[in-house]
Parts: structure tokens; sequence; C-alpha cells
């Protein structure tokens, strides 16, 4: 069976919020398996909907980085999971019943919760590609030369070292995504009347609400790619007689994606509020409180404020809080105060397995025992989460589903995970 025969229609998870549109239409690229490009058939680049032209045209010339943009994609999601793990919003995606096999994140303002959205998947598009530049796996790209002079020789805290110069080519990603990712935005611009230059500044003589959402999408693209170039870290590797560090070269590399997601999130707790000013030079991002002041490039920007997600809403996107784990001695946001917004919490006993007493065992390996213990677990009252709107799939200690009911009324029915929606 040819590889993609039947592959085009399960290419359609869609984690694209609805007040960003299709602007994110490379997000349906995150259902595509690494695996893929191993087989033969053409990738289904016309029936991955949303994308544009030059999108497309990208997709049949270089597949296998359409796959890295999947990945990076997936990537940005979790991160962005595990980085508000414990917050009422926790960039949970739900299962659509009425689309199979595709998923869709619940948010629908412009929200600074919006904003890191948009930074984090592309700084993890950014990210994926230059990993696959580094291991050789794209094969228009390889490491940057450029970055460090080749043969030079320095000295840090260390010692001396030298260069080898062949560094992650994240400037070769940074191009790429931003060619890619921001092409939906740019032309919104275009077609409100906006004139895009090369740099990301923008000239224009009249805009709507449609040009200044782009704005402002386009400022958080870059945000995130910008965060990603500049944390290259030095890396090092000794040479020498049985281990010794007798000479030692270095290179430029980009670090873990949860360091880029833990500097985004910094960002998201000190994100602006603007608004769209007009002059003669065109439209121009202020800040809400400081007219006079343009924001930083690495400032996470917004236009609406966030709702509480307390409850469910179906015009912000919220799915609320009913059902989520809080913590009872806790002081942060995963407190059973914030997470169950006065509505209180059910205390359930559950059971769980863990690993315990374990073991080395020569040679080489670790053996542990299964340990099961029993403990009660606060869960936020689930009244206010109408099931038939937001279909949601959750798991318990056991692997073993539980259905949309959640709870029939016994004490061991399932476990919930912090994370409400599929996992």
């Amino acid at each position: 069976m040819r590889l993609f025969d039947s592959v085009a229609i399960c290419l359609c998870i869609y984690l694209i919020p609805t007040w960003i549109g299709s602007t994110t239409a490379f997000w349906f690229l995150s259902d595509i398996p690494v695996g893929m490009l191993s087989g033969t058939g053409p990738l289904p680049c016309e029936h991955i909907p949303g994308l544009l032209k030059s999108q497309r045209h990208v997709c049949l010339e270089q597949p296998e980085v359409m796959v890295s943009i999947g990945e990076g994609v997936r990537t940005g999601i979790e991160e962005c999971q595990n980085q508000f793990r414990n917050s009422r919003w926790n960039c949970t995606t739900i299962q659509q019943e009425d689309q199979a096999g595709t998923s869709k994140l619940a948010l629908k303002v412009g929200s600074r919760e919006g904003a890191f959205v948009h930074a984090i998947s592309s700084a993890g598009v950014v990210h994926s590609i230059t990993r696959g530049c580094s291991s050789g796996d794209l094969t228009n790209c390889a490491c940057d030369k450029k970055v460090t002079p080749a043969g030079v020789l320095q000295r840090d805290e260390k010692g001396n070292f030298s260069w080898t110069g062949c560094s992650d080519n994240v400037r070769y990603a940074v191009r790429f995504a931003r060619k890619f990712v921001d092409v939906v935005e740019q032309q919104k611009l275009r077609e409100e009347g906006e004139d895009l230059d090369s740099g990301g500044n923008n000239n224009a003589h009249h805009h709507t609400n449609d040009g200044g959402r782009a704005l402002i999408n386009l400022h958080n693209n870059r945000v995130g790619r910008k965060i990603v170039q500049e944390s290259l870290v030095k890396q090092c590797k000794c040479h020498g007689v049985s281990g010794s560090c007798a000479a030692r070269t270095c290179w430029m590399a980009i670090p873990s994606f949860r360091r880029t997601g833990d500097l985004l999130r910094k960002k998201f707790d000190v994100a602006e509020m603007v608004v769209m000013s007009s002059g003669s030079d065109g439209i121009h991002l202020r800040a809400m409180d400081r007219p006079r002041r343009k924001p930083l490039s690495t400032d996470l920007v917004y236009y609406e404020p966030s709702p509480d997600y307390c409850s469910t809403n179906y015009v912000t996107g919220s799915l609320g809080t009913g059902g989520r784990v809080c913590r009872l001695n806790s002081t942060g946001a995963d407190s059973c105060e914030i997470m169950c917004c006065g509505r209180g919490y059910d205390t359930r006993r559950v059971e769980r397995t863990r690993q315990c007493h374990c073991k080395f065992k020569w040679c080489c390996n670790v053996e542990c025992e299964q340990c099961t213990e029993t403990v009660d677990e606060q869960v936020s009252d689930i009244n206010n989460l109408p099931q038939s709107e937001f279909p949601i799939n959750v798991k318990h200690s056991h692997v073993v589903t539980c259905d949309n009911s959640f709870f029939n009324g016994s004490d061991n029915d399932c476990y919930l995970n912090t994370v409400v929606g599929p996992r």
C-alpha cells in the first residue's frame, strides 16, 4: 500500500485558536509522523487545508521540512501544557466528535494566552528545524560555520579552546520559519492595505481589526523566534589521552526546549497590552498604559483581557476548571481556593501504583517493585462543565479511560489527571 493513500484525512489535527483563524494553518502538519517520509508516494500537500500557494510549493519541494514543522508545533503545544499545567488555563486541546482524529485548542480571545500560543509554536518550529539541520535530517541546510570562526584559539574560565566552526544553524531555521509561518499574516496585512517591508515593519494608511490582529500575531511570532535565536549556549568537547582535556573544541548550540518554554513563560507574566495607532508612517503597536512607548521586540503583546477560565464559556473558548485536580495545602495557582473558583471540591479516594524498593543489579539494571498506595485527592466541582459541548476523554491511574460522565457516584470509579483533556 502506498504510504499516503489513506492519511490525507488524518493530517487535520486542528490546534488553531478560533481568534487566530487560518493564520496558523501550518498546525495541521503537527499530525504527520516522522516515519511517514521513509515510505513511497508524495506528501499529500494538496489535502492540508489552509495552506497558501507558496506554502504548498514548499510542502511539495521540501517535504522533510514540513515534518520538522509538524514536530515543532507538537513540541510547542506540549511545552505550553507543561508550563500551564497547574493553572486555570492549561493549554488543553479537546477532541472533536465531528472531525475524526482532530483536536482543537479551546481559545477564542486575543489574550496573553493567545500571545503565548503564537510565540511557543513559532519557537517550536525554529527549534525543530535547527535540530533537523544539525542531525542531517534536512538536506537543504547544515551546521552554521559563520557563527564562530573555525580554528581560532580563545580562552575562557576553563582555559584555552578553539571553535569547531560548526554550530547549530538557527539562522537558517529562523529565516525559513519566518518565510513559511508568517506568510498568511503578511497576506492579510496586504489585503488590509498594508505594505510590509522585509524587516517585518509596516507602512499603511488605514487598517481594520483583522489587520491589527495580524500585526500582533506577527510580533508574537517574532518573539518566539528571537528567544530561540538568542538562547544559543556554548558547548565543548575535551580531547586528549585517556579522557584528559588537553584540548577543547567548542560550538554554539540551542538548549533544550524546556529553557525556551521557561523564558517565554516569564515573558507571559509581564506581557504588554497594546492598542493600534495610525500615523503618516503606518500602523504601530503602542502600550495601552503608555501610549508613547512601543513594545520591545522581546515583549509578548495582546489586545484583549483574559477571561477567568473558571466556567465553561463558548464565547471565549474557556473549558472551565470543573474536574481539575487541586491541592489543599498549596498557596499557588493549583490550590483548591484558586482552581475551584469558589465552587468547592469533591474528595475522592484513589489508588496509585508507583515503582518502589528499587535495587541496582549487576550489571547493569535497576529492578523495582510495584507499590500501591491509597490517597485522597481533591477535584474541582464539575457541575459547571456541560459535557455535550466539549467531549473530553479522561484517564485514571489504572490506564482505563473514564467515560464522559466522569463519576457516577462511587468513590473509586476513576482517577482524574491534573490536565483535563486528551493525553
